[in-house]
């Protein structure tokens, strides 16, 4: 038994009466409601239920109905809108038929006034019901949304190792890598370019992914009215859904070895006239509230460009660790990329017992500790003495950026104020938005 996907065809059906009856010409303009908004509506409908499978039969695993067997109580609530839905529907028929043939019996009426107040009566109810109609999409939308977050899976892996089978080639990837940063090749980070080649081919293995089961698990009922939505309507394949319900040190006064160091105070970032760029979000949403992102073939609801841009770069997981003794590990958000390279790999440690500068590797630290306060410390108060001397990173050289070897020159252009023979640095978040720009760049190439 599958009450979900009955309860949709049902909706469907009588969508297609209302619509029908709207489109009658002789009286488009008599109900109340246009055949413009009636079709949007009916659109809107056959949107979410094609996206997260409404139509299908609770046997196959991409139906709305198996994805919720486990989740009764979602399962009531979508069937409660459903049923509110067709009664709207239901009514909005009766009315707008109704209105319709009140027309008609009293065009000849001399009663003008009273017909007049009835008649606006009646298409008020009209609008009230489609009020009503445009209230249950939306909450079937919202719906849809907690699903989908709520839901158990790595598309990203289920993309790999659907490629296993027909695979894209990276060579092409890493070529372009090469290409557009040759400063990593001068710095001889050939891993680096491999990497991050590597990444740019599993995006486009999702994006593929992503599209084949859009293409592949779309199923609706034949339909009277044409034609279908502009968006190609589809359920990606389902998952179940589960529902979730130190010693701090003094700090010391600035030494010499900071004073001939200045921070920038103005960066030049995406300057670029030919950066790529994330496509406008009115292009994909036509205004709409709740639409198809063309990318992950799911429902989004993004108020403004920036919204837009984030679920973009977090379906395209943009960023990856820059330092070789790592994995190859996408990040879908650049806090939590430049978050992992601070915690794991950008430290710096302050010896305790003299003024010499920071070091950059736990090894100096330690050949520093040993050669010059061998007898300041133990052996086994070594783990307790590094983690003390850990500060956070407070600033990163313009240099350390592997992608590009002219953004110390650039900086310096326009900060004219930082004497040339002071050493000029960035904050950790200026790095971090510098280096993940770059990256960016790369992950917008995957978009086909």
């Amino acid at each position: 038994m599958s009450p979900i996907a009955s309860c949709a065809k049902n909706c469907l059906g009588l969508f297609e009466d209302l619509v029908e009856l709207l489109r009658q010409p002789a009286h488009q303009d008599d109900y109340g409601i246009s055949d413009a908004e009636t079709t949007d509506a009916f659109g809107r409908f056959k949107i979410w239920a094609g996206n997260i499978g409404a139509f299908q039969q609770i046997d196959l695993k991409s139906s709305l109905d198996f994805r919720l067997r486990d989740t009764p109580k979602i399962s009531t609530q979508i069937l409660e809108i459903l049923d509110d839905l067709a009664e709207s529907l239901e009514d909005g028929e009766y009315f707008s038929f109704g209105a319709a043939r009140n027309l008609w019996e009293t065009q000849d009426d001399t009663d003008g006034p009273r017909v007049q107040s009835e008649e606006e009566e009646e298409l008020s109810e009209i609008r009230e019901i489609f009020g009503s109609m445009q209230d249950a999409i939306n909450n079937l939308f919202r719906y849809s949304m907690i699903i989908r977050n709520n839901t158990n899976r790595d598309r990203y892996a289920k993309a790999a190792a659907a490629a296993i089978s027909s695979p894209f080639s990276n060579e092409f990837d890493i070529q372009h890598v090469r290409h557009k940063f040759p400063a990593l090749q001068s710095k001889d980070y050939e891993w680096l370019i491999e990497r991050l080649g590597k990444a740019i081919t599993q995006r486009r293995q999702y994006l593929r992914y992503c599209r084949s089961h859009h293409d592949k698990t779309w199923q609706e009922p034949s339909s009277k009215v044409g034609p279908d939505p502009t968006s190609t309507l589809a359920p990606t394949q389902a998952s179940t859904l589960f529902l979730k319900a130190g010693q701090f040190i003094e700090e010391e006064g600035i030494e010499e070895w900071q004073s001939q160091t200045s921070y920038a105070t103005s960066t030049d970032e995406e300057s670029n006239n030919h950066a790529l760029q994330v496509i406008q979000l009115e292009d994909v949403s036509k205004g709409l509230s709740h639409f198809e992102c063309h990318y992950c073939w799911q429902i989004q609801t993004c108020r403004n460009q920036k919204a837009w841009k984030k679920h973009v770069l977090s379906d395209l997981k943009p960023y990856v660790c820059t330092f070789e003794d790592c994995e190859l590990k996408l990040f879908s958000d650049r806090q939590t990329w430049f978050s992992h390279e601070l915690k794991d790999h950008r430290k710096e440690w302050n010896c305790h017992f003299c003024a010499h500068f920071p070091f950059d590797k736990a090894a100096a630290y330690y050949a520093h500790l040993t050669s010059h306060h061998p007898h300041a410390f133990t052996e086994d108060q070594l783990p307790a003495l590094f983690e003390m001397s850990q500060k956070p990173l407070l600033k990163i050289s313009p240099t350390d950026c592997p992608f590009c070897d002219d953004w110390e020159d650039r900086l310096r252009a326009i900060n004219s104020h930082i004497p040339a023979e002071e050493s000029l640095v960035v904050t950790p978040s200026q790095f971090q938005h510098h280096v993940g720009s770059h990256m960016v760049q790369l992950a917008l190439f995957a978009i086909p």
